[in-house]
């Protein structure tokens, strides 16, 4: 009956009434699989230890992130490129936060950083007990103006830059003991392609494999591997993003309205303005660290009060192409 009803609604294009619908029941089936406890997995806690967070450069996701974890008394590596940052780190003036270079590109830096890590977790007779990768570039443009370096940059630093950082870390945190923690700081992209999207989304899906692997891979030794999927959240990442598409020559634009038009551009900027700070990723990465029952992935922000992860749900009910028509309406008259 049900399935006769949606078909119904599919036929007279009533869109809106099919995403709640369909929401609702997705909302029905997470809370039968949650009362069947086939929703959460235990991990032993680490009240104490280090942690490495890389991508905490400026003010953002992993800076703001690695900042409030040493509040909490956790000893705090925060991954930076330039000395000029990790002069702005060491500023915090918090004992437990401790700078170090780390170019997740550059195969040294990733070495002696983790050189540098282990004589100081030995001297502080600790364990390695969590890493949170966030380096991250962002290019997004329509495929037919791609410029393959910049796909490949795209994937060097948050796909393939994220492995490398990751294989030197897992053997300290497998030596911590169970409970150890991975976060990797993703991004709704990794769950949803948009028109423009690419190279960024792409590596962003390319994540969400890597950290299922991983997931798998290193349940043996009950490390936990979380991953952060925020939509907009207002950092100068996003400024740059917006930046990216306003700029975009005239005969894109022209070939592209659906995609760089001044409409979706101003709908765009008006979505941006609704994001939240960097504290709503903040709290789901230290919930990742923190909690003795991580979630496998954290679905973050909304859009027109809709969550993603009600979003989510829908995307992953709903035929494809249903919600490629979705996707495909125009932006909201302003």
């Amino acid at each position: 009956m049900l399935l006769k009803s949606v078909t119904i609604m599919l036929r007279t294009d009533r869109t809106v009434v099919v995403v709640a619908a369909v929401g609702i029941a997705a909302v029905g089936i997470a809370l039968h699989f949650v009362g069947l406890g086939l929703g959460h997995k235990s991990f032993p806690v680490h009240h104490t230890g280090g942690i490495l967070v890389t991508g905490a450069d400026d003010s953002g996701i992993g800076r703001d992130a690695a900042i409030s974890l040493a509040k909490k008394g956790y000893v705090v590596y925060a991954g930076v490129r330039r000395p000029t940052d990790a002069t702005s780190i060491s500023d915090e003036k918090i004992d437990t936060l401790v700078p170090v270079i780390i170019d997740v590109t550059k195969s040294n830096t990733i070495l002696a950083a983790f050189e540098f890590i282990k004589l100081d977790l030995a001297r502080k007779k600790l364990p390695l007990i969590g890493l949170v990768n966030n380096a991250w570039v962002i290019r997004a443009t329509p495929v037919e103006f791609l410029k393959i370096d910049d796909a490949r940059w795209n994937f060097e630093v948050n796909y393939f830059g994220l492995i490398a950082v990751t294989q030197q870390a897992i053997p300290l945190l497998r030596a911590a003991g169970g409970g150890s923690r991975i976060v990797q700081a993703s991004s709704i992209a990794g769950i949803l392609a948009i028109g423009g999207g690419n190279p960024y989304s792409a590596t962003r899906f390319a994540v969400e494999s890597l950290s299922q692997s991983l997931r798998l891979e290193l349940s043996p030794w009950d490390i936990s591997v979380s991953i952060i999927n925020p939509g907009y959240i207002a950092t100068k990442n996003l400024e740059n993003v917006a930046a990216q598409r306003a700029n975009a020559d005239a005969a894109q634009q022209k070939l592209y309205p659906h995609i760089l038009g001044e409409a979706v551009l101003q709908n765009e900027q008006r979505l941006m303005k609704q994001a939240p700070t960097t504290e709503v990723t903040t709290t789901a990465i230290e919930d990742a660290i923190m909690s003795p029952t991580p979630q496998i992935r954290y679905v973050l922000g909304a859009a027109d009060g809709v969550s993603f992860s009600t979003v989510k749900r829908i995307k992953d009910l709903l035929p494809e192409r249903i919600f490629d028509k979705i996707l495909s309406l125009p932006p909201p008259q302003q």
